[in-house]
């Protein structure tokens, strides 16, 4: 079944700026709410549960004993006459941040600040059967599951960057930022389900907390007129948090931060007076603490988990030209060994990565060129048009080891777009043709609620466009 979605978004923002002599300062305040409501095709999670011995003992509370035959075939009826049902889940999320920050320019240019933010989530999930036509629950539907959670997240960061210009065309710049966040969840299963795991009321109480640093470091190098040369090393991370999904063990409940650490080497050249600009750049990142977006075994439940870690390694180059008479083309390639360092190993998630293997859904080649023209056709007005072809080579979906997750070949497809139009002043009306190949390959492939989903490139589209600059 395909359901509705429905949600509703309200912001609400103060910003203030001054000045202490030379030194500028600036305040923002805001603070959002998000309220979805989302409803969610569970029947195929039910029926995976279909011959199930744990679901047959759990539905007759036998304990530690088995089912016979006859009991299997009433729990299995009682399964099909459950469904079709959907989980229907109400949310509402409360952010508020503040944020002050000091700037100055001049031989330095550099900014410092102090960060602070509280988010609020707060949802319910429960189960109801459907109406097999229309989707929508039965008239007398009563609840067969539910649950409720809350999270709150508090996250405050010092921050400084600064960069400082030297003689010969030389500038430093170092930058950083200390960060200190806290996430609390609780949650109860007050309905457990008959059919799907887990079986017991519970509830939760959880706790998470993380400090560290990140930060930057850069030199540029400008020799002449129109060139660069840089090199820089950057940190990063994604914060940790607290997996709010009923019967995961301990270990599981909660899990890190992940960094990344990125060394990079890179040149600019420019030749105005030939229309020529060249990029080219080498990287090599290390990615520790992976956070791997996981399933429980039934599909019915989404998690996050560490495993791993990768290192990642390419190159990035393009070159542009704008001709004469509005001509301009640009051709840009990057080549990309993305690899596991480390052994994914895990008992919760379905995971299989040894080190060596190629990270899923990533590329080693992506080529990508455009070709677009324009002149004037008098009375103000200007004709257009442009040409756009991209390549992706091919990646996977699973790893090679892999026994719980198909490993479908997926990319490897070359897509082609045109557009042609007329614009005058602020206004532009085109015709355009997306996908002009028709190519459908695989573009992710994954579980989702229970069911096997291959999402592919769109079908060919043809339409007009009308847009105008403000």
């Amino acid at each position: 079944m395909r359901l509705p979605f429905r949600d509703r978004f309200w912001l609400a923002s103060l910003d203030g700026h001054g000045a202490i002599g030379t030194i500028g300062l600036d305040m923002t305040l805001a603070h959002t709410r998000w309220t979805p409501h989302r409803r969610i095709d569970d029947t195929v999670v039910m029926q995976s549960y279909l011959g199930s011995a744990s679901g047959c003992a759990n539905y007759f509370a036998l304990g530690g004993a088995a089912c016979n035959a006859a009991q299997q075939e009433s729990f299995d009826g009682f399964v099909r006459a459950s469904g079709p049902a959907v989980l229907d889940q109400p949310f509402q999320v409360d952010s508020t941040l503040a944020e002050l920050r000091a700037s100055g320019t001049g031989s330095l240019d550099w900014t410092a600040g102090a960060y602070a933010a509280q988010r609020i989530d707060r949802g319910e999930t429960q189960t109801y059967q459907v109406d097999t036509t229309s989707g929508l629950p039965l008239a007398d539907a009563v609840s067969s599951y539910k649950r409720d959670f809350r999270t709150r997240l508090l996250d405050y960061a010092l921050f400084a960057d600064g960069t400082l210009d030297l003689q010969g065309g030389l500038s430093l710049a170092l930058g950083g930022r200390y960060f200190l966040y806290r996430r609390a969840a609780r949650g109860t299963v007050s309905l457990p389900s008959r059919i799907v795991e887990p079986y017991t009321a519970s509830s939760f109480d959880a706790h998470y907390r993380a400090h560290g640093f990140v930060g930057r470091a850069r030199i540029d190098l400008r020799p002449g007129h129109g060139v660069l040369a840089y090199a820089q090393v950057a940190s990063g991370f994604r914060p940790g948090g607290i997996n709010v999904v009923p019967g995961l063990p301990d270990a599981d409940a909660s899990y890190r931060d992940d960094r990344l650490v990125n060394f990079e080497l890179g040149t600019r050249v420019t030749l105005p007076e030939a229309g020529l600009h060249v990029d080219l750049t080498g990287f090599h990142q290390l990615w520790s603490h992976m956070q791997y977006g996981a399933t429980s075994t039934d599909g019915g439940y989404s998690f996050i988990t560490n495993l791993g870690a990768a290192r990642i390694s390419g190159v990035e180059a393009s070159v542009s030209w704008e001709g004469l008479a509005g001509l301009r083309t640009r051709l840009a390639a990057t080549y990309t060994d993305a690899r596991l360092s480390r052994d994914q190993d895990s008992t919760a998630a379905t995971a299989s990565g040894r080190k060596g293997d190629r990270l899923l859904y990533v590329a080693p080649l992506a080529v990508s060129s455009s070709l677009s023209y324009e002149t004037a056709i008098g009375a103000g007005f200007a004709l257009e048009g442009g040409l756009d072809a991209r390549y992706v080579g091919p990646s996977y979906s699973a790893f090679p080891d892999s026994t719980q997750l198909t490993r479908l070949r997926m990319g490897d497809m070359v897509t082609l777009d045109a557009d042609l139009g007329v614009s005058r002043k602020a206004d532009r009306l085109s015709f355009f043709v997306e996908n002009l190949t028709g190519t459908r390959a695989v573009v992710w492939a994954g579980t989702v609620m229970g069911t096997d989903t291959v999402r592919r490139t769109r079908r060919r589209q043809l339409g007009l466009r009308y847009s105008r600059t403000f």
